[in-house]
């Protein structure tokens, strides 16, 4: 199950970070909407933040419990979820004329 949370860090501006940034917080279950999912947590999330020069390294964490039905029994369940995810950012700073 793939689910992507989009959450809104009030403008904030990542050519703020020098060098090292740690986010964390939590999205409280109802500000999340994903189609057929209930959500019985709010999502925990950490999002480390690595500059060098103009590349943001990000370092993703998010957790959280939803409820699925069981796809043998058809009885909800609770089911923890755990995900990281790395990914670059880079910027390209165009020529001064």
């Amino acid at each position: 199950m793939d689910v992507t949370l989009f959450y809104d860090f009030l403008n904030y501006d990542i050519f703020e970070v020098e060098r090292e940034k740690l986010l964390k917080g939590l999205v409280e279950p109802d500000k999340i909407h994903v189609k057929d999912l209930l959500f019985l947590e709010p999502v925990k999330f950490s999002i480390d933040i690595s500059r060098k020069g103009y590349k943001f390294f990000f370092d993703v964490h998010v957790e959280s419990v939803v409820v699925i039905p069981c796809d043998r029994c058809l009885e909800d369940f609770n089911f923890p979820i755990k995900s990281d995810y790395k990914f670059l950012f880079e910027y390209n700073k165009e020529p001064s004329e």
